[in-house]
Protein backbone atom coordinates (compact mmCIF):
# COMPACT_ATOMS: atom_id res chain seq x y z
CA UNK A 1 0.00 0.00 0.00
CA UNK A 2 1.01 3.59 -0.84
CA UNK A 3 0.28 6.62 0.67
CA UNK A 4 0.29 9.83 -1.31
CA UNK A 5 0.84 7.40 -4.54
CA UNK A 6 0.36 10.40 -6.85
CA UNK A 7 1.68 9.25 -10.32
CA UNK A 8 1.71 5.57 -9.34
CA UNK A 9 4.60 4.18 -10.96
CA UNK A 10 5.67 2.82 -8.18
CA UNK A 11 2.61 0.49 -7.68
CA UNK A 12 3.12 -0.38 -10.97
CA UNK A 13 6.41 -1.49 -10.87
CA UNK A 14 5.67 -3.62 -7.95
CA UNK A 15 2.84 -4.98 -9.74
CA UNK A 16 5.17 -5.83 -12.90
CA UNK A 17 7.97 -7.05 -10.75
CA UNK A 18 6.51 -8.82 -7.61
CA UNK A 19 2.57 -9.60 -8.85
CA UNK A 20 1.49 -9.01 -5.91
CA UNK A 21 -1.82 -7.09 -4.69
CA UNK A 22 -1.25 -3.02 -4.63
CA UNK A 23 -3.46 0.23 -3.13
CA UNK A 24 -2.84 3.50 -3.91
CA UNK A 25 -4.60 6.64 -1.69
CA UNK A 26 -4.38 9.94 -2.63
CA UNK A 27 -5.96 13.25 -1.75
CA UNK A 28 -6.76 13.43 -5.69
CA UNK A 29 -6.67 11.75 -8.68
CA UNK A 30 -4.41 14.24 -10.57
CA UNK A 31 -1.56 11.67 -11.02
CA UNK A 32 -3.62 8.80 -12.63
CA UNK A 33 -6.86 10.18 -13.99
CA UNK A 34 -5.62 10.85 -17.49
CA UNK A 35 -3.75 7.30 -17.74
CA UNK A 36 -5.75 4.85 -17.08
CA UNK A 37 -4.95 2.56 -19.53
CA UNK A 38 -1.38 2.56 -18.14
CA UNK A 39 -2.39 2.47 -14.95
CA UNK A 40 -5.11 -0.63 -15.29
CA UNK A 41 -5.34 -3.36 -12.82
CA UNK A 42 -4.06 -0.46 -10.28
CA UNK A 43 -6.16 -0.25 -7.16
CA UNK A 44 -6.15 3.17 -6.80
CA UNK A 45 -8.84 5.33 -5.01
CA UNK A 46 -8.91 9.15 -3.55
CA UNK A 47 -9.32 8.52 0.56
CA UNK A 48 -7.40 9.74 3.02
CA UNK A 49 -5.31 7.27 5.90
CA UNK A 50 -8.81 7.49 8.03
CA UNK A 51 -10.80 5.76 5.36
CA UNK A 52 -8.88 2.83 5.06
CA UNK A 53 -10.42 -0.36 6.45
CA UNK A 54 -9.42 -1.76 9.72
CA UNK A 55 -9.28 -5.10 8.01
CA UNK A 56 -6.84 -4.34 5.47
CA UNK A 57 -3.47 -5.85 6.79
CA UNK A 58 -0.97 -4.43 4.31
CA UNK A 59 2.56 -6.12 3.79
CA UNK A 60 4.50 -3.07 3.27
CA UNK A 61 3.29 0.40 3.63
CA UNK A 62 5.09 2.96 2.12
CA UNK A 63 4.96 6.68 2.44
CA UNK A 64 7.24 8.46 -0.90
CA UNK A 65 7.29 12.24 0.52
CA UNK A 66 3.98 12.26 1.95
CA UNK A 67 4.40 12.43 5.68
CA UNK A 68 5.74 16.17 5.18
CA UNK A 69 2.41 17.21 3.43
CA UNK A 70 0.57 15.50 6.68
CA UNK A 71 -1.64 17.39 9.03
CA UNK A 72 -1.85 15.00 11.41
CA UNK A 73 0.88 13.13 11.49
CA UNK A 74 0.76 11.15 14.64
CA UNK A 75 -2.86 10.93 14.33
CA UNK A 76 -2.30 9.01 11.06
CA UNK A 77 0.59 7.28 11.78
CA UNK A 78 -1.36 6.01 14.69
CA UNK A 79 -4.51 4.46 12.35
CA UNK A 80 -2.08 2.98 10.53
CA UNK A 81 -0.55 1.05 13.50
CA UNK A 82 -4.00 -0.35 14.44
CA UNK A 83 -4.50 -1.98 10.35
CA UNK A 84 -1.17 -3.17 10.63
CA UNK A 85 -0.70 -6.85 11.56
CA UNK A 86 2.50 -7.68 13.64
CA UNK A 87 4.73 -8.42 10.21
CA UNK A 88 3.67 -5.04 7.91
CA UNK A 89 6.74 -2.94 7.07
CA UNK A 90 6.57 1.15 6.96
CA UNK A 91 8.69 2.65 4.93
CA UNK A 92 9.27 6.65 4.64
CA UNK A 93 11.06 8.73 2.86
CA UNK A 94 11.26 12.45 3.80
CA UNK A 95 13.54 15.64 3.58
CA UNK A 96 16.26 15.58 6.68
CA UNK A 97 15.91 18.88 8.70
CA UNK A 98 19.00 17.80 10.39
CA UNK A 99 20.93 17.69 6.73
CA UNK A 100 23.54 19.52 5.10
CA UNK A 101 21.50 21.33 2.72
CA UNK A 102 19.51 22.61 5.40
CA UNK A 103 22.33 24.41 7.21
CA UNK A 104 23.88 25.46 3.93
CA UNK A 105 20.80 27.17 2.97
CA UNK A 106 19.29 28.15 5.98
CA UNK A 107 15.76 29.82 5.20
CA UNK A 108 16.17 29.14 1.60
CA UNK A 109 16.48 25.29 1.78
CA UNK A 110 14.13 24.00 -0.29
CA UNK A 111 12.52 21.62 2.25
CA UNK A 112 10.64 24.28 3.56
CA UNK A 113 8.46 24.27 0.93
CA UNK A 114 6.01 26.12 2.68
CA UNK A 115 3.26 25.66 2.57
CA UNK A 116 3.33 22.84 0.80
CA UNK A 117 5.22 21.32 3.49
CA UNK A 118 3.35 20.99 7.38
CA UNK A 119 6.25 19.24 9.32
CA UNK A 120 9.59 18.73 9.40
CA UNK A 121 11.69 16.15 10.91
CA UNK A 122 15.09 15.19 12.04
CA UNK A 123 16.40 11.49 12.72
CA UNK A 124 15.61 12.36 16.58
CA UNK A 125 12.19 13.72 16.27
CA UNK A 126 10.99 10.98 13.52
CA UNK A 127 12.12 8.41 15.64
CA UNK A 128 10.21 10.05 18.54
CA UNK A 129 6.81 10.20 16.05
CA UNK A 130 6.93 6.87 15.23
CA UNK A 131 7.64 5.27 18.95
CA UNK A 132 4.45 7.57 19.93
CA UNK A 133 2.53 5.92 17.38
CA UNK A 134 3.07 2.34 18.07
CA UNK A 135 6.20 1.82 15.59
CA UNK A 136 9.20 0.39 16.26
CA UNK A 137 12.43 1.70 14.40
CA UNK A 138 14.24 -1.11 13.00
CA UNK A 139 16.11 1.40 10.50
CA UNK A 140 17.13 5.20 9.80
CA UNK A 141 19.39 5.51 6.90
CA UNK A 142 20.34 9.74 5.50
CA UNK A 143 19.67 9.12 2.09
CA UNK A 144 16.65 7.85 -0.32
CA UNK A 145 15.42 7.35 -3.87
CA UNK A 146 15.07 11.06 -4.02
CA UNK A 147 18.44 13.07 -5.90
CA UNK A 148 19.65 15.03 -3.06
CA UNK A 149 20.90 17.47 -5.97
CA UNK A 150 17.33 18.35 -6.08
CA UNK A 151 17.43 20.16 -2.90
CA UNK A 152 20.50 21.83 -3.37
CA UNK A 153 19.70 23.10 -7.14
CA UNK A 154 16.18 24.05 -5.99
CA UNK A 155 17.37 25.94 -2.49
CA UNK A 156 19.56 27.99 -5.08
CA UNK A 157 16.52 28.71 -6.59
CA UNK A 158 15.24 30.30 -3.74
CA UNK A 159 18.44 31.82 -2.81
CA UNK A 160 18.40 33.81 -6.23
CA UNK A 161 14.89 34.97 -5.54
CA UNK A 162 13.71 33.25 -8.85
CA UNK A 163 9.93 33.08 -8.88
CA UNK A 164 9.08 29.37 -9.44
CA UNK A 165 6.10 30.51 -11.75
CA UNK A 166 8.53 31.85 -14.36
CA UNK A 167 10.07 29.85 -17.58
CA UNK A 168 12.64 28.03 -15.97
CA UNK A 169 14.30 27.25 -19.53
CA UNK A 170 17.04 30.02 -19.01
CA UNK A 171 18.57 27.88 -15.67
CA UNK A 172 18.42 24.78 -18.11
CA UNK A 173 22.14 24.55 -18.31
CA UNK A 174 23.06 26.24 -14.84
CA UNK A 175 21.22 22.77 -13.99
CA UNK A 176 22.84 20.17 -15.71
CA UNK A 177 26.25 21.49 -15.08
CA UNK A 178 25.62 21.96 -11.41
CA UNK A 179 24.44 18.34 -11.26
CA UNK A 180 27.64 16.95 -13.09
CA UNK A 181 29.54 19.22 -10.33
CA UNK A 182 27.77 17.38 -7.49
CA UNK A 183 28.01 14.12 -8.53
CA UNK A 184 31.19 13.83 -6.19
CA UNK A 185 29.27 14.99 -3.35
CA UNK A 186 26.42 12.35 -4.36
CA UNK A 187 28.93 9.54 -4.06
CA UNK A 188 29.22 9.99 -0.51
CA UNK A 189 25.48 10.19 0.44
CA UNK A 190 25.84 6.92 2.22
CA UNK A 191 28.20 9.17 4.68
CA UNK A 192 26.60 12.67 4.49
CA UNK A 193 23.19 13.56 5.53
CA UNK A 194 22.47 15.58 2.34
CA UNK A 195 18.96 16.51 2.54
CA UNK A 196 17.02 13.12 2.02
CA UNK A 197 16.50 10.45 5.02
CA UNK A 198 14.69 6.70 4.47
CA UNK A 199 13.14 5.07 7.86
CA UNK A 200 12.06 1.71 8.10
CA UNK A 201 9.40 0.73 10.95
CA UNK A 202 7.27 -2.41 12.18
CA UNK A 203 4.51 -2.48 14.78
CA UNK A 204 5.57 -2.48 18.10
Amino acid sequence: MDVGCGNPSFLKACQQELNCKTLGIDFSDEGWKEQSILFKGLDLQVAEIKDLSLNLKPDIITMWHYLEHDFTPLENLTYLKSIAKPSTTLIIEIPNFDSISRKKYNENWAGWHTPRHTSLFSPDNIKLLLDKSGWNVSQLITYGTLNPYLLFWMSEIEQKGIQWNKNMENEFWDFVIGMLKFMPTKWNEKKLSLGIMTVIATPK
